[in-house]
């Protein structure tokens, strides 16, 4: 009874995982990923690939790391999980001209 029980609990799992990566196909190591609309998101591991618990439903997940442009994409949950892959393109920051000047202070 206990092996059908568990067996049964391990099927039910839904959600969604995916790989985060570069332009160039690089990982993102710890980019984060969060389902739009709610306080739900997770981070990829060191290898970019992230995994999420989700109830069956349409979601849309941004994903997101520093010197790159977010990217929001739409995901359909059903039973099991749905693989939703990103990838990210590099984005130019560009910062103003600073002046240092002699005797001057912020």
């Amino acid at each position: 009874l206990f092996t059908t029980l568990l067996s049964i609990a391990a099927l039910a799992q839904t959600g969604v995982r995916g790989t985060v990566k570069t332009a160039t196909g690089d990982p993102l190591p710890y980019a984060a990923v969060v389902v739009k609309g709610t306080p739900q998101g997770t981070m990829a591991n060191a290898e970019g690939r992230y995994e999420l618990a989700l109830k069956p439903g349409r979601y849309e997940l941004t994903f997101q790391f520093l010197g790159y442009q977010a990217r929001t994409l739409p995901v359909e949950v059903g039973s099991g999980f749905a693989e939703q892959n990103a990838t990210l393109q590099e984005q130019a920051v560009t910062l103003q001209e600073v002046q240092a000047r002699v005797g001057k202070e912020d």
